[in-house]
Formats: structure tokens, sequence, C-alpha cells
């Protein structure tokens, strides 16, 4: 029997999984059960990195600009409370 591989699921699947339409389209075909589903189940699919953003490549890359402003903001916050406690009790 005659078989392709599914360019949603990658599944080897043989021409019956496939409609006339899809299985016309080659190596871009997606088979019924995609077609149907609307992709591939959640456990083939891989995530495929975004082409424009580096990939991470230790835990600090990993952590938000965002969220290194807010912990550097809380921190001054806390080291000016401190000196405005130690000058309070100077005095």
């Amino acid at each position: 029997m005659v078989s392709r591989s599914c360019s949603s699921c990658n599944k080897d699947l043989q021409k019956v999984e496939y409609s006339a339409n899809q299985w016309k389209k080659g190596p871009s075909a997606k088979c019924k059960g995609c077609i149907a589903n609307g992709g591939p189940p959640a456990s083939t699919v891989k995530p495929t990195p975004k082409i424009d953003e580096p990939l991470p490549t230790s835990r600090e890359e990993k952590t938000p600009a965002a969220a290194v402003v807010v912990d550097n903001k809380a921190e001054e916050e806390a080291a000016a409370k401190k000196k405005a406690e130690e000058v309070a009790a100077a005095e």
C-alpha cells in the first residue's frame, strides 16, 4: 500500500487516511484526523522557536526584563527605607 507522512502530525499513514484533495497536495498533505481536529494531538506537536528571538542560554536570560526592573526597584526601596531608619535612629 502507498503511504505518506502527514505534514501536521508527522505520522506515516496509508492513502485511505487522507482525503482525495489532501492526497493531491503531496508532501504538504494533512491526514483526515488532523483536518477534523484542527491539527495534531498536543502530544505530537513540538513548539518551534521564533526566528527573531534568540534562545535563552542560561537561567538569567529566561527572566523577563520587566521582572528584573521590578526586583531592582524593590531592592532600591528597601535600601532607602533602611537608610531612613538609620538616620532617624541617629537623631
